[in-house]
């Protein structure tokens, strides 16, 4: 056991018996409990989402409605632009011909990740509409396969929906679970005093102990802007300590980053475009 690791340890510690000791002020009872739903949206919001798309059909349903939308939207816009070439009124254009060209115009570059393929059409000037594209492609992981550009918008518009619901279902589901609980504990606190008791102490040492790993993170996270020399000789140490690495391996700031593609070489890149 190295001397980082008998520090971060008792780091730790310390934080824990100091709120042990304090008991759990009511008033932090509101942030842990938000802390704690976020942590869990956070890492079974994604895995709740792919769920619903993989093994329900409510998906299915609404991007059928939203893709007949969209490629309606788009087939009024065609036969405008057609109208307006050849002299022809635009509900006298043929499907055929609207098709073609539909497909001529909207279409989608497998190359490319969702947000480009959808900002390309999205009818702002032309510099906005660069710069958007040229962020997407830069950020933006999402891939989809699919041909059809309604279908796709479909499903973009669809897969982000599931997910905010998805996370909101799951933080709501954690928030109320507690209250729901204090409220009991409340209403039944005359034969609970010793439990209600325990409860604030381990709530309490809880909650110190998440700030003083909260802080470790925040340092861990640290390392990516911290002089070369400095941070392989930490490196080493975390490497050397199981229980560093795995303090490590699940640091919520770092998570949190990378979810948002907040990194140090990312923000150099925006402020060297923006420079340019």
């Amino acid at each position: 056991m190295n001397a980082l690791t008998i520090i971060v340890i008792g780091v730790i510690a310390v934080g824990m018996m100091v709120g042990y000791v304090k008991v759990f002020a009511r008033r932090f009872l509101g942030l842990i409990i938000t802390l704690f739903a976020l942590v869990h949206t956070i890492y079974y919001g994604p895995t709740l989402a792919q769920y619903i798309i993989d093994n329900t059909k409510i998906d299915n349903a609404v991007e059928k409605k939203i893709s007949a939308f969209v490629q309606s939207d788009i087939n009024t816009k065609v036969a405008r632009d057609i109208s307006i070439a050849t002299g022809v009124a635009s509900d006298k254009v043929s499907v055929k011909k609207i098709n073609k060209a539909a497909k001529a115009t909207y279409y989608v570059d497998p190359m490319q990740s969702a947000r480009a393929n959808i900002f390309r059409y999205a009818g702002f000037p032309t510099t906005i509409n660069n710069m958007l594209v040229a962020t997407a492609e830069k950020y933006d992981r999402m891939y989809i396969k699919e041909d059809n550009f309604a279908d796709y918008v479909a499903i973009f518009i669809v897969e982000r929906i599931v997910k905010i619901a998805s996370d909101l279902a799951i933080f709501l589901i954690i928030v109320i679970g507690f209250q729901i609980s204090l409220a009991w504990l409340e209403r039944n606190k005359e034969s609970n005093v010793k439990l209600i008791g325990n409860i604030h102490k381990v709530g309490g040492a809880c909650l110190g102990g998440f700030t003083s790993m909260l802080i470790i993170w925040i340092l861990l996270a640290g390392l990516e802007v911290i002089p070369s020399n400095i941070k392989t000789d930490v490196s080493k140490q975390i490497d050397d300590s199981i229980v560093l690495t795995a303090i490590q391996d699940n640091n919520l700031v770092m998570s949190m980053c990378k979810n948002t593609d907040i990194t140090k070489d990312t923000v150099g890149e925006i402020i060297t475009d923006h420079l340019n």
